[in-house]
C-alpha cells in the first residue's frame, strides 16, 4: 500500500488501512490534485492492530463521548455526568487500559473526539486516526495535506452519514466519513502561506464555522520578511459541500505598505504593528443558538461578535476581563 507523506514527514515508519484523498476546493474553486506530498511503499501494520468490521451506531452521538473542542455550541468544555458515562468518585480509580503511539511524531497536538465508541485524533504528520474507545485498535487512517491541530467536530451529514470535520497547516477544511474514513471534501480557505487551521469547526444549522489562525508572528522575526500582510478571519462552509458562504476579517482594511523596518524591509497593515500577531482566531467558537451569534476570539487582545447567518460583524467586546461580562449583559438585555 501507498501512503501519501508530506515532505516533512518524510521518516514516518510503516502505516496501513489509509483512506484515499479526493478533490479539494480552493476558495469556491474546485482543485484536481493532492498538493506537495510524496507516496512512499510501507509495510502493513500487523493484523492484530486494525479492528475488525463492525456496525457503525445509529446515532454515534447520542451515547458517552466528547465532540469537538468544547463539547457544545457554547463551548463551555464542561461534561455532564451523563456523557461521561462515570462519576466524580469514579475518576480516582481509573487506571490505564491501552496506549497509542503516534508514528514518527514528537508530540500530537490534538485533542481526542470520543463519539461513537471512537476515539478521532489528529497529528503533526497530517494522519487522522480513529481508534476504538474500547481496545485501541485502529478502524482507519486518513492522511490530510498538513499537520492536524485541531480537534475534530463530528456531525450528521447528507443522507444520514456522519462526518468528521477539521482543519489543517495548509488553512484546509475536510471532511471525512466518520465510518470509513473516506474524504468527502476538501476546501482551502485562506491562501496566504502562513495561515494555518488550529480551531475545531464548529457546526451548526447545516454549516461549519471556523477560524483562521496564522504563524506570521513567528515570521516576522525574519527582518527581511515583509510583515504584516495576514488578517484573521471566521469563515462559513456548507456541510455538506464545503463550499464557502461568507468570510469576515478581524481587521476588515486591507494590508498596505505602511513604511518601512530598521533592514529597509517594506512593513504592511492597517496600522504600524503586527496584524497577524493579535488577529488569529485560534480555537472553537461559542454560538448563542437562540440569538444566532457567533463569538470569535482573537488573539489576546479582542473578542468579537458576528451573526452566524451572514458574518456581519456585531462588534468588538474589548479585552478578554471584560468579555464575559459584556457578553452576558448583551444576552440578558435581549431577553
Amino acid at each position: 500500500m501507498k501512503l501519501r507523506i508530506p515532505i516533512a514527514a518524510i521518516f514516518v515508519p510503516a502505516l496501513a488501512a489509509v483512506a484515499p484523498a479526493q478533490e479539494a476546493v480552493l476558495d469556491g474553486e474546485r482543485l484536481y490534485g493532492e498538493g506537495s506530498a510524496s507516496e512512499l511503499s510501507l509495510e502493513p501494520l500487523p493484523e492484530n492492530a486494525t479492528c475488525a468490521a463492525e456496525a457503525i451506531p445509529r446515532d454515534p452521538l447520542g451515547g458517552p463521548g466528547w465532540n469537538g473542542w468544547g463539547v457544545d455550541l457554547e463551548n463551555t468544555r464542561f461534561q455532564p455526568a451523563a456523557a461521561a458515562g462515570l462519576a466524580a468518585d469514579d475518576v480516582p480509580k481509573l487506571r490505564l487500559k491501552w496506549a497509542f503511539g503516534f508514528p514518527g511524531v514528537g508530540r500530537a497536538g490534538s485533542q481526542p473526539t470520543v463519539v461513537g465508541g471512537r476515539i478521532l485524533v489528529g497529528s503533526r504528520t497530517g494522519l487522522v486516526t480513529a481508534l476504538d474507545a474500547e481496545s485501541g485498535c485502529i478502524h482507519w487512517i486518513h492522511q490530510a495535506e498538513g499537520g492536524v491541530r485541531t480537534a475534530i467536530s463530528v456531525a450528521s451529514g447528507p443522507e444520514g452519514a456522519f462526518h468528521a470535520y477539521f482543519g489543517d497547516d495548509t488553512a484546509s477544511i475536510y471532511a471525512v466519513d466518520f465510518a470509513s474514513g473516506e474524504r468527502r471534501w476538501r476546501t482551502v480557505i485562506e491562501k496566504h502561506p502562513d495561515a494555518k487551521i488550529t480551531g475545531a469547526p464548529a457546526v451548526f444549522g447545516g454549516r461549519l464555522y471556523v477560524g483562521v489562525s496564522s504563524i506570521e508572528s513567528g515570521t516576522a522575526a525574519d527582518p527581511s520578511y515583509e510583515c504584516c500582510t495576514f488578517r484573521g478571519s471566521v469563515v462559513a462552509l456548507d456541510a455538506a459541500t464545503g463550499e464557502r458562504i461568507w468570510k469576515t476579517y478581524t481587521f476588515a482594511e486591507e494590508p498596505k505598505p505602511t513604511g518601512r523596518n530598521r533592514v529597509g524591509t517594506r512593513s504592511w497593515g492597517p496600522r504600524r504593528g503586527v496584524v497577524g500577531a493579535d488577529a488569529r482566531p485560534r480555537k472553537q467558537h461559542p454560538l448563542r443558538r437562540h440569538r444566532e451569534l457567533l463569538f470569535q476570539s482573537a488573539g489576546s487582545r479582542e473578542r468579537r461578535v458576528d451573526r452566524a447567518r451572514d458574518g456581519h460583524r456585531r462588534g468588538a467586546l474589548g479585552h478578554p476581563e471584560d468579555c464575559r461580562r459584556r457578553m452576558e449583559q448583551g444576552l440578558r438585555s435581549r431577553r
